[in-house]
């Protein structure tokens, strides 16, 4: 049988509160918080046991509204195959006491997860609640870069691609970091001759999934064994005003001064600005008696930049309806490229 222990409307709203934290907008005062999005409840007032009809009465209708919002989060979150739906309560106990209650067990239910949705707040299924774009600056052009060899020739030294991500405000930034969005950067090589330090760049670059800046956190999509030298605790708000390393992969054998590496850096509060580095520092013989000699490199180079934008929706009590969604606008700037 369900218990009937009453929910005090103090309990409740610190259910609520909860949630909002972290489905809602975000303050300055708690900025790791706040996907930016809608919430559904209202906080209640009093406690119905002891003050009837001078206080508010939680009904079935809060709970259903406090779910549904769990449950936008939690599928943001985890995916819409990863969370478990339960009926929603049916009915009016007070005029029908065959009706359904929300019963203690159930408001225990709601708590752990809205505990979980807070722990795992950065998280996203990036699989069915998020969308990919390239990023453009105000005259819509994009702001990745290739090195065309057939335009400019084949090179030594570096090649350098820096650019800017801007949001339209701070908390544009935030609500986009908090709900698990991305600037993610990839490389690639376009070559199919046969001189080797060209066909060394190409394998190794061409191997390499996107590299991604969250919001606590940066990684790489994939663990090739040779990718070791991440820096994954640097995300958006462990970002300065100088340049941090976040990724550095260093070539071997004949090629061990070659290296392709990501910094970043936050320019001011709406604006992350992100360095790539192709460099070629490698002599790879020195014949009679010592002249060094040092391969042109060949092919062309892409540097991409995109977002991963967080726009969800789900089926929810039989409707579909968005989960969480960015709306916000990003704007790129091309500073330097290839």
């Amino acid at each position: 049988m369900a218990t009937t222990t009453p929910v005090t409307a103090a309990r409740y709203n610190a259910l609520r509160n909860t949630v909002n934290r972290v489905l809602g907008v975000s303050s300055p005062s708690t900025p790791t918080y706040g996907y930016g999005n809608f919430t559904s409840t209202s906080a209640v007032v009093g406690n119905f046991e002891d003050n009837g009809t001078n206080a508010d009465k939680i009904a079935a209708l809060e709970y259903e509204e406090i779910y549904f919002d769990l449950l936008r989060a939690r599928i943001h979150q985890l995916g819409a195959d990863n969370v478990t739906v339960l009926p929603y309560p049916e009915g009016d106990f007070n005029n029908n006491p065959s009706a359904d209650i929300v019963d203690e067990t159930y408001i225990q239910l709601l708590e752990t997860l809205a505990s979980n949705i807070e722990t795992d707040r950065f998280s996203i299924d990036a699989e069915s609640q998020a969308s990919t774009s390239s990023v453009f600056n105000q005259q819509s052009a994009s702001i990745s870069s290739v090195y065309d060899q057939s335009a400019r020739g084949t090179w030594n030294g570096q090649l350098i691609h820096i650019f800017d991500v801007s949001f339209q405000n701070a908390a544009d930034r935030r609500h986009f970091f908090n709900a698990g969005g991305e600037i993610r950067v990839d490389a690639a090589v376009n070559y199919s001759g046969s001189q080797a330090k060209s066909v060394d760049w190409a394998t190794r670059l061409n191997d390499l999934d996107s590299y991604s800046i969250a919001g606590n956190r940066s990684f790489i999509g994939n663990s090739t064994a040779f990718f070791t030298n991440k820096n994954t605790s640097v995300g958006n708000y462990a970002l300065t005003g100088s340049y941090q390393q976040l990724y550095f992969y260093a070539f071997s054998n004949a090629y061990v001064n070659n290296y392709y590496a990501i910094q970043a850096l936050s320019l001011n509060d709406t604006t992350v600005r992100v360095r790539v580095s192709f460099v070629d520092g490698e002599a790879v013989s020195s014949p009679p008696p010592d002249t060094p000699i040092d391969e042109a490199v060949f092919g062309d180079f892409s540097s991409n930049v995109s977002v991963l934008i967080p726009d969800g929706s789900a089926t929810i009590n039989g409707v579909v309806t968005d989960t969480v969604v960015y709306d916000g606008s990003i704007v790129g700037t091309l500073i330097s490229g290839l």
